[in-house]
């Protein structure tokens, strides 16, 4: 299934997706210094985890708008930066998993405290998921969109279909109209190459 419309819903519940679960905590750590309490835990979100992936899921969500309208070219491309901005989001999400006590580093308060006892929530797999939803969404725009029905065209043909038959039907009727003042013009005994039909009898 890759039309235009199921390919959009995935690409835009692939961001949503990302949106949401970026949103929920998904590591947290004990706070490694005598300021805090040896029983805190603080916690990071994904998007705090990884900022630039909020930016990343907006773009494609933008980018999905953008297909139900887009040309041929614009959509290839538009399938290409979703394809880019997958990949690039789900290599900066491995690296922050697979060291997440350098961002509570950032975010600890003196900045650089040590942290202990890091944890990642299973809602984190939510974002690998919605990441690699977004990548084969994009992969199939790559292949397919280029194939897709411009936006209208079938409103646009049918509409050109009824006004060539009306102009057919139009057409038809003056030269019946013709030809039967003619025959009149005949039957009187007149030319109607010499002068016009005269209706008005």
């Amino acid at each position: 299934m890759t039309g235009r419309a199921f390919v959009v819903s995935v690409l835009l519940g692939g961001a949503g997706l990302g949106l949401l679960a970026g949103a929920r905590p998904v590591v947290s750590a004990s706070p490694g210094t005598a300021v805090f309490s040896a029983a805190a835990r603080v916690s990071l979100s994904g998007s705090a985890l990884v900022p630039v992936s909020t930016a990343l899921l907006l773009a494609v969500a933008a980018g999905a708008v953008a297909l139900t309208v887009a040309g041929r070219r614009v959509r290839v491309a538009l399938g290409v930066g979703c394809v880019a901005a997958g990949v690039m989001a789900e290599i900066y999400w491995r690296l922050a998993l697979s060291d997440p006590s350098a961002a509570f580093g950032q975010a600890m308060i003196p900045r650089g405290a040590p942290v202990t006892g890091v944890e990642v929530d299973p809602v984190a797999w939510l974002i690998d998921v919605s990441w690699g939803v977004i990548i084969i969404a994009g992969v199939a725009v790559v292949r397919c969109g280029g194939r897709w029905a411009p936006s209208g065209r079938r409103y646009e043909r049918r509409d050109s279909v009824h006004l060539a038959g009306a102009v057919g039907r139009a057409d038809t009727a003056a030269i019946s109209g013709s030809e039967e003042s003619d025959w009149d013009v005949l039957t009187r005994g007149d030319d109607p190459t010499v002068r016009p039909p005269r209706n008005d009898r």
